[in-house]
């Protein structure tokens, strides 16, 4: 009678083996190691490079529509957390240099637009990988700003822009593709204050 070898894999391993969205993409692939947080067990056997790779693509794919409205949730969660920073600020303190600056950002979230997508590219599948995994409120919005110039460019290629033809602005994709434009350069002007 044998007794089962347990695999385990390190976090840092999984990495090298694939890349950094391993952990994410391969999820049903494992459980903590209660001993060791560096540590997976393996309870499914690990894909080759090239099917996790599809899996990867497939896992990180979604539609112009959704990725637009991901990018303005991610805004709309932005311009929250700094207009409720700046309304627990203490009275003395909402006149200052900070506070303005506070309620600056805030406001250009708000007003932030963002365009209709046209039902001709809503389905559209996009790949976006995340560039950086980013708590602050720069790298957030980097990301959101991330997303739509992977929209944009994924809109363009579909339309084979890339082959010399040029999008008409006068067109309901080229209005499309020129507020989502508008919007990017909006969001990447937002200066948020530091903590102190």
């Amino acid at each position: 009678m044998t007794i089962e070898q347990t695999v385990t894999v390190t976090r840092r391993k999984l990495t090298r083996m694939y890349d950094r969205y391993a952990r994410e993409v391969l999820d049903g692939y494992f459980e903590e190691d209660d001993t060791d947080e560096k540590v997976l067990i393996v309870i499914k056997e690990l894909p080759p490079a090239e099917v996790y790779q599809k899996m990867r693509d497939e896992h990180f794919t979604d539609t112009v529509a959704n990725l637009v409205a991901r990018a303005s949730q991610k805004f709309q969660e932005l311009a929250d957390e700094l207009r409720d920073w700046y309304e627990n600020l203490p009275e003395n303190f909402q006149m200052g240099e900070k506070a303005m600056r506070l309620e600056e950002a805030a406001d250009a979230l708000e007003q932030l637009e963002m365009p209709d997508v046209p039902e001709s590219v809503a389905n559209l599948a996009v790949l976006f990988l995340p560039e950086r995994r980013s708590s602050s409120r720069s790298g957030r919005r980097d990301e959101a700003t991330s997303i739509l110039e992977h929209v944009q460019g994924a809109v363009r290629e579909s339309q084979g822009e890339n082959d010399g033809e040029v999008i008409d602005e006068k067109t309901e994709l080229g209005s499309f593709l020129g507020e989502l434009e508008g919007a990017i350069l909006h969001a990447g002007n937002v200066e948020f204050p530091g903590m102190y």
